[in-house]
């Protein structure tokens, strides 16, 4: 789903939170919900970068944005990671506003050195937040019910086909 795609008052929500109108939103590909994700360029010449989910797109996504957003601003001033701006949050919506950073996606396959790169970032993020500046479940057991219920879901003809690391 691009920017424009997003219902107006959620668009004008996040100007507002900004304080400047969108005049340019150049979706970014790749995420793993299907709410939009974009780079956003402001009309007083600032920039940010938000990505939205709704309820009536996928249930869960929504929650999960506002798990991030609990982390995201909890996290030490020098952590590898953007700034949360802002949240919106209507209650069908949540926008996650961040600052925009120079960069892009990884190239498909994976490169060494991006891999590099990526692999020092989410060890400089381990130590910044250790100890947890948050009290959260881990990941591991927060996300459970997800994956159990996907391989539950999968076919044994389909499990049988990858591979046994998996």
């Amino acid at each position: 789903m691009a920017w424009a795609d997003m219902p107006h008052h959620v668009q004008q929500g996040v100007e507002r939170m900004l304080g400047a109108r969108v005049v340019e939103a150049a979706t970014q590909s790749g995420g793993f919900s299907p709410g939009p994700a974009a780079r956003l360029q402001l009309a007083d010449g600032s920039r940010a970068f938000v990505k939205a989910a709704a309820a009536s797109l996928n249930p869960d996504t929504p929650q999960m944005h506002r798990r991030e957003a609990r982390v995201a601003a909890t996290l030490p001033a020098d952590a590898p990671a953007p700034a949360l701006l802002n949240t919106y949050d209507d209650g069908e919506w949540v926008v996650l506003v961040f600052d925009d950073l120079a960069g892009r996606t990884p190239t498909q396959p994976w490169q060494s050195d991006e891999l590099a790169v990526v692999l020092d970032s989410i060890a400089s993020l381990a130590r910044a937040g250790t100890p947890s500046p948050i009290d959260l479940e881990p990941a591991s057991q927060y996300l459970a019910p997800m994956f159990e219920t996907g391989w539950r879901s999968t076919s044994a003809e389909a499990i049988s086909t990858i591979d046994e690391w998996c």
